[in-house]
């Protein structure tokens, strides 16, 4: 079978997530492409699979960019992840 996957894309595949990324600390991360929210109406699991893709929920990926991470002491007792997100 050689059709397309859905009406509105114009080609037989698609990539559900694809991004690039650059770690210039190990406390943070900034990813550029195609990625999920982090925040956001949440994806229960009452669904079976991508039933949930579109109008804002969680298995809908968007194009933006991502600066995440994690903060810790040096002793590891304490830290804090962080999250950033600009989508276009």
């Amino acid at each position: 079978m050689n059709d397309y996957l859905r009406p509105f894309f114009t080609s037989n595949i698609w990539f559900q997530e694809l991004y690039a990324y650059y770690a210039p600390r190990p406390y943070v991360r900034i990813r550029a492409g195609k990625m999920y929210r982090n925040v956001g109406i949440l994806w229960d699991d009452s669904f079976f699979g991508n039933v949930l893709y579109a109008d804002g929920l969680k298995l809908n990926p968007d194009r933006g960019i991502t600066i995440d991470g994690t903060w810790a002491t040096s002793g590891g007792r304490f830290s804090v992840a962080y999250s950033t997100q600009y989508f276009f």
